[in-house]
């Protein structure tokens, strides 16, 4: 059972202000006793209560020479997106979610989607249990003495807390803007070892007509004992297939959408020519009528002859199992070698499109639109995975899936045809930071050539 300051009779005893000298030296000796350990656990419990809900983080975490080893938890109450999910396991670098349906998910690693400045110096585990920030944010502190009917009892200390310094130290605390309200922290220390025995974390954040109040409770288990690491789940799916159900090419789909596509079997099979020259390969169950279309725009619009591959499989032993996803280097270099005409040729531009969610294995983002080489290495792919609306929930339409495809292709032929520079214009063709659906929808068409 988790501590309260009831177990030491806290409440019922006057407090005393510590010097500020005094109070420093104890947390500080705490502190340095703390990371001095070879290993520790901690059980933890997080509540969060609105007026409509109470959300509840119940677990354990181990952490091995500071670092968390493992941390899990099981969750219940809350509302939307939360329902869905009622345990969370973090085993490096694999955040395993469990729904109530029985199975499991997975996000490796779990930062991805995250930028590099926003993850925690200390990783997932500053989000469990960040001690050093969140003592250092203590003000005030006060000293309950102990009762001596009682025997030892760990020393007992009652501080406030800013809520901005807190919220900067612990994940569960996250003030709104123009939110009021106090915290309060609570922090038991073993007057025999200087190690931190229990903590406690209380906030009360006011925001208009609304109120949240966070409780995260602290104990520290054990010391210096061997740490065992929860197995990982056996089967798991990519935790996308939690965000976006519907999606297409995923779960028991995912194999077929590898096959090459037979309506663009029999076209060209190389990229073999004089000048420079455009070719597109189908990588995958890629539509027939989206190929049709993007060829017909491109011939009538800026009077490019643009030649179709015969469609290639994607390898089955390209894909990450757990992501169900394809390295988005790995594909482009197998498109290259599979045309070997073409492969040191830098006049033959080819661009690969395909079905299959891509992610790049050099980034942290959790999956990539696509990705392009250059002018002289005139090499490029394209998912449409995340083109369709119905993708993110919305009604389907053709039309615009087609539109942001169309869109992306278009810039990079921009760059690897035409040799053109990117620019920060969000309604150009060229802009440099497409991150998303709605970037392509801002972009107007068609290219601006000199």
């Amino acid at each position: 059972m988790l501590i309260s300051a009831a177990c030491f009779g806290g409440d019922d005893h006057s407090s005393t202000t510590l010097p500020i000298e005094a109070d420093g030296q104890v947390i500080a000796t705490s502190r340095e006793h703390l990371r001095e350990q070879g290993s520790y656990e901690v059980r933890f419990k997080i509540i969060e209560q609105t007026l409509e809900s109470t959300y509840t983080m119940d677990g354990l975490a181990g952490y091995e020479a500071g670092q968390l080893s493992y941390g899990k938890m099981s969750l219940a109450g809350g509302t939307g997106e939360n329902n869905d999910v009622d345990e969370l396991l973090y085993v490096p670098e694999d955040m395993y979610f469990h729904t109530h349906d029985g199975r499991w998910f997975v996000e490796s690693p779990w930062s991805q989607g995250t930028r590099p400045e926003d993850i925690p110096a200390g990783g997932l585990g500053s989000y469990l249990l960040n001690y050093d920030e969140i003592t250092g944010a203590m003000k005030k502190i006060e000293l309950i003495p102990d009762d001596p009917d009682e025997g030892p009892v760990p020393i007992h200390l009652v501080a406030s807390a800013d809520l901005l310094d807190l919220a900067a130290a612990h994940s569960a605390i996250e003030p709104l803007k123009d939110a009021d309200g106090n915290a309060k922290v609570e922090l038991w220390i073993s007057s025999d070892t200087q190690l931190p025995f229990a903590l406690e974390v209380r906030t009360d954040i006011k925001v208009r007509n609304a109120r949240l109040v966070t409780t995260a409770q602290y104990q520290f288990v054990s010391y210096n004992q061997p740490i065992e690491i929860p197995e990982r789940p056996a089967e798991t799916r990519p935790y996308r297939d939690l965000q976006f159900p519907d999606a297409g090419c995923t779960g028991d789909a995912f194999a077929a959408c590898l096959e090459p596509q037979s309506y663009l079997e029999g076209t060209a099979n190389s990229c073999e020519g004089p000048g420079r020259r455009l070719c597109l390969v189908p990588l995958g169950q890629i539509s027939p009528a989206l190929i049709t279309h993007l060829v017909d725009y491109y011939r009538t619009q800026y009077g490019l002859a643009v030649t179709v591959i015969s469609a290639l499989a994607v390898p089955a032993d390209f894909a990450d199992p757990q992501r169900q996803q394809v390295d988005d280097d790995a594909l482009t270099a197998y498109m290259d070698e599979s045309l070997p005409g073409s492969y040191n040729d830098p006049q033959a531009v080819l661009i690969g499109l395909t079905p299959i969610d891509l992610y790049a294995k050099s980034t942290h983002f959790s999956y990539v639109f696509g990705s392009k080489r250059t002018y002289a290495d005139p090499r490029g792919i394209i998912s449409t995975f995340r083109m369709a609306p119905d993708f993110y929930g919305e009604p389907p339409d053709d039309d615009l899936a087609y539109s942001r495809t169309r869109k992306l292709l278009t810039k990079y032929i921009g760059l690897l045809y035409y040799g053109l520079p990117e620019n920060a214009d969000p309604t150009s063709p060229m802009y440099n930071l497409i991150r998303g659906p709605s970037d392509l929808d801002k972009i107007t068409e068609p290219l601006t050539l000199q």
